[in-house]
């Protein structure tokens, strides 16, 4: 049953915010307002959407390339002050939601997304076995187009290694998982 309610909350925030759910209200604190929506940049792939929606900070899922050899600014009090409030929107699926998937309308039309956080158990040049921390594994296939994000900076496939805790998303694809996106964040 908590498996059916992780999933179905995870389906419905997913869905809520890569169907327009996105914009947070302008509505003053405490007024009384049930929103729970999240916002997220909509540059922001959809798989990079489906990890914040997990809980991953929109700027660890965000890439530099990898060719970028110019150091990064700081960011500024008010950009931290906004990130800050995003993550109080995102508190509870941030610690509790492992591994879910749901469908939704892209461009190309119906997609199922897959989300999963946990430790890396194996890799090699082709897949990647994740283990949640309830137990449940998964096995995704690395795409052509996969981007690994390793401490907020864009890296190659062979930079993850076994015992790497991480945030994956992709899509399903006939029996496969295969990712699109795999984070892993910088340590706390």
């Amino acid at each position: 049953m908590r498996r059916l309610y992780t999933v179905t909350a995870i389906a419905v925030t997913t869905l809520g915010l890569l169907l327009g759910g996105c914009a947070g209200t302008d509505e003053p604190a405490g007024t009384g307002s049930t929103d729970t929506s999240v916002e997220v940049d909509d540059a922001l792939s959809v798989e990079a959407q489906a990890l914040v929606a997990l809980g991953y900070d929109d700027a660890d899922v965000a890439t530099v390339p990898m060719a970028d050899p110019a150091p990064s600014a700081s960011a500024s009090a008010k950009d931290r002050g906004a990130r800050r409030g995003r993550h109080a929107g995102r508190v509870m699926l941030r610690r509790n939601t492992l591994h879910g998937e749901a469908v939704v309308e892209t461009k190309d039309g119906p997609r199922t997304v897959v989300v999963q956080r946990g430790a890396v158990t194996a890799v090699n040049g082709e897949t990647l076995t994740v283990t949640s921390t309830d137990g449940f594994v998964l096995t995704w296939t690395f795409g052509a187009d996969t981007k690994i994000v390793k401490e907020r900076a864009q890296v190659a496939k062979d930079q993850i290694k076994a015992g790497d805790q991480v945030g994956v998303a992709g899509v399903k694809e006939g029996d496969k998982n295969v990712a699109r996106l795999v984070v892993v964040p910088k340590p706390k």
